[in-house]
């Protein structure tokens, strides 16, 4: 908490905070570089895959489906999973568990035959000439524009990161057209891509998974199934002490009448908490796309989770209160809110009327629109394409 504080209150100096960036971003590389030049002196270990989920933040996403997939196969691979001791209990018995940037991390880094990543490697991270590198990136497809498309609004550090990283990619995962272009445009990246769909939406495509998840969830968070399920995920502000533009959530209840269960799920680094028994707070729950799989409803504001909702072919609502403020502060989007088949709402009584007068059939025809312009991959067999490739690197097979 102390790090993010202050990580905030340094922010505010661009000079100061771009500098102890430079610092802090050759300090690790050294640190990563130092060691797994050390580790490449041992063999690499065919059957062996580390998997990394938002730099160690838990056991979901992309990775999470692909090792899901890759464990049914019996195909012996040894799969470790990068993370944080805060998360190491969430690990299946048949994944092992290294602890995020630590030494025997990147031990298993230099001997693994194949790595699977989500958002980059740190800076000073070192490929050998027989690993290859999987990148599922964490969206399906965005509404903010990232990478090169975004580069003078990102840290220049970050940047520095980005290329380095993108040198060691073999291969990237897509979902659709539009990100396979964007993927080239901006990725600095000429290699391989793979048009499979995103593995983490391939539970939409499973009504008996979906089925089990509603009733864990439920039973989880004392969830009343009796009542629609609406989830409200709002997404990351450079300013996280913007509490006015999220939802007045007694103001909206009000409008609901106790129709709904209300589930929030703030961005994971936010450090926001809600006190009201009304309201179901999963935001430590890390995997996103089954919160999804289980609501009736999904509000957001300008969040990429809208595009899951999407794929899924549930209602999703965004919540735009503050969009003409928030567009002056944050980087340019790849479409305009108006190009988007979701309905909007700006402020609570709107949010309920929608929710109460969803208009599902031109919702329909607009998202069968927008699915066809940016031309989805998704059939709800990524996780198995990626799997296939895992098995023939491993093996030593051409792809």
């Amino acid at each position: 908490m102390f790090l993010v504080k202050l990580k905030r209150k340094l922010s505010k100096y661009p000079l100061i905070f771009n500098f102890l960036s430079f610092i802090k971003l050759n300090l690790i590389g050294l640190y990563n570089s130092f060691f797994m030049m050390i580790f490449s002196l041992r063999f690499i270990d065919n059957h062996k895959i580390v998997i990394i989920s938002y730099s160690g933040k838990g056991y979901s996403d992309n990775g999470k489906y692909i090792a899901e997939e890759l464990l049914k196969r019996n195909n012996n691979l040894k799969i470790y999973w990068a993370t944080t001791e805060k998360y190491k209990n969430s690990l299946p018995p048949d994944i092992h568990y290294t602890k995020m940037n630590s030494i025997n991390y990147l031990y298993h880094l230099s001997t693994a035959k194949v790595w699977i990543n989500n958002s980059r490697f740190v800076y000073g991270t070192r490929k050998r000439n027989k690993q290859y590198y999987i990148q599922t990136w964490h969206s399906s497809l965005r509404l903010k524009k990232i990478e090169k498309d975004a580069e003078e609004s990102l840290n220049p550090q970050y940047i520095k990161t980005c290329k380095a990283d993108s040198k060691m990619i073999d291969l990237i995962i897509s979902g659709c057209e539009f990100s396979t272009n964007i993927y080239r445009n901006s990725f600095w990246y000429d290699g391989k891509i793979l048009n499979c769909g995103t593995p983490r939406c391939d539970i939409f495509f499973n009504t008996k998974k979906m089925t089990s998840i509603k009733e864990n969830l439920c039973n989880k968070y004392n969830i009343d199934p009796s009542k629609k399920i609406v989830l409200y995920a709002p997404t990351f502000r450079k300013n996280l002490n913007e509490i006015d533009t999220y939802i007045n959530y007694e103001k909206l209840l009000h409008y609901l009448h106790d129709q709904y269960n209300l589930l929030i799920r703030f961005h994971p680094i936010s450090n926001y908490s809600i006190d009201n028994k009304n309201i179901i707070n999963v935001t430590d729950y890390p995997d996103m796309q089954e919160l999804i799989s289980i609501c009736d409803f999904l509000i957001t504001d300008y969040s990429g989770c809208c595009f899951d909702m999407l794929i899924k072919g549930g209602p999703c609502i965004l919540f735009t209160k503050d969009k003409k403020e928030y567009f002056k502060k944050e980087r340019n989007l790849y479409f305009s809110l108006e190009e988007l088949p979701f309905p909007q709402a700006e402020n609570e009584k709107e949010l309920a009327n929608l929710l109460e007068n969803f208009p599902h059939k031109e919702y329909k025809i607009n998202c069968l629109k927008f699915k066809n312009r940016i031309q989805l991959f998704e059939t709800g067999n990524a996780s198995k394409m990626v799997a296939e490739v895992v098995e023939r690197e491993c093996n030593d097979e051409k792809l």
